[in-house]
């Protein structure tokens, strides 16, 4: 039996510095080739160098993964790692940003456990979330940009309320709804709540839209 010729290369090391504070983030050297981890480690204090060795030389891949605490936004860069070298990257986490607010239903009152999605371009959804027993959510990391903010509640029960879902601030359909600007890092809460107006037969229309073009809120004719 012939095995094949094995060539071992010089081992490479990478250094990394954070340039803002990301507590609670992990950095990972991924595989240029494969997208296989290679090393991983919790990401140094601010200034404090990562160093990561005995890392095969070629391209990777360096990713910075948000914790719980890190209120920054998830980083991927390719990296060359050269033979017998140090490679010293500085990293510059972005600021994540955040918006919140309240759901409620039309009238007053707080709505629990309705799914609440900031959606970016064409639809995509960027972070979703759920609010809690007083009609309160929070979306984040989110990026610096435009997107829109939609709710939607989904009954527990068979005898529960329809409601119709909702774009902030007042617009049933995406295009109808408001954009959101956040700019890097900022904290927004949104005024007024998204309320959902209720739709007594399920069809998507809610009842006082239906009542004013003469519809029977009624009856499921939604797709006449």
């Amino acid at each position: 039996v012939e095995l094949p010729d094995f060539v071992l290369g010089p081992a490479s090391a990478l250094r990394v510095v954070l340039e803002a504070p990301a507590p609670g983030a992990l950095l990972t050297v991924l595989s240029g080739e494969t997208g296989g981890v290679l090393a991983s480690r919790p990401a140094p204090e601010l200034g404090v160098e990562a160093l990561f060795e005995a890392l095969p030389w070629g391209e990777a891949r360096l990713r910075l993964e948000p914790g719980p605490g890190a209120a920054v936004l998830p980083w991927l860069s390719d990296v060359l790692l050269l033979g017998a070298a140090e490679t010293l990257v500085a990293l510059v986490p972005e600021p994540a940003g955040a918006v919140s607010g309240r759901v409620e239903r039309r009238g007053g009152g707080p709505l629990r456990g309705a799914e609440v999605e900031a959606l970016g371009e064409g639809g995509a959804t960027l972070v979703s979330g759920r609010s809690d027993g007083e009609g309160a959510f929070r979306l984040a990391p989110l990026p610096a940009g435009l997107f829109h903010v939609r709710a939607r509640w989904e009954p527990f029960c068979d005898d529960d309320p329809r409601l119709v879902p909702w774009t902030w601030p007042a617009g049933r359909r995406l295009e109808d709804g408001e954009p959101v600007l956040l700019a890097s890092g900022e904290e927004r809460i949104l005024d007024p709540p998204l309320r959902l107006p209720p739709d007594g037969d399920g069809d998507g229309m809610d009842d006082v839209w239906e009542l004013a073009w003469g519809l029977d809120p009624r009856r499921d004719d939604g797709a006449g």
